[in-house]
């Protein structure tokens, strides 16, 4: 059946996306696919925050806005539950958790309902 695509390694989209953004960044970051592993390194230029304004913050009464949205992308169904998980963690509610890329439809109209949405 040539419908059917199964595939054992990566397509290379997320490290593509990773590479702009930290290009994007001012930085780099590189990808090595091992036999039972595979190391990423992101480095990019940082400043550092005056150490006075870092001890007055006081994170753990830090809470997000109640009326956020979590919207998200992933081809990979294991990274859509960890995202769904991580905004459920970060006290975003269910009905304000959007995630996508089940599938094709769903990530060639990203775009598009991500416009529709912001216009909503």
């Amino acid at each position: 059946d040539n419908n059917h695509v199964s595939a054992s390694h990566s397509s290379g989209d997320g490290a593509w996306i990773m590479d702009k953004c930290a290009k994007t960044l001012g930085g780099h970051c590189t990808i090595k696919f091992e036999k039972d592993s595979t190391r990423f390194s992101f480095m990019c230029p940082v400043k550092l925050f005056n150490d006075k304004l870092i001890a007055s913050v006081n994170y753990e009464r830090f809470e997000l806005p109640k009326d956020l949205y979590a919207i998200a992308i992933d081809d990979s169904k294991i990274q859509r539950k960890l995202l769904s998980r991580f905004f459920a963690f970060a006290g975003i509610s269910s009905d304000r958790i959007h995630i996508m890329g089940a599938t094709a439809s769903e990530i060639t109209g990203f775009v598009d309902w991500s416009v529709n949405f912001v216009d909503s």
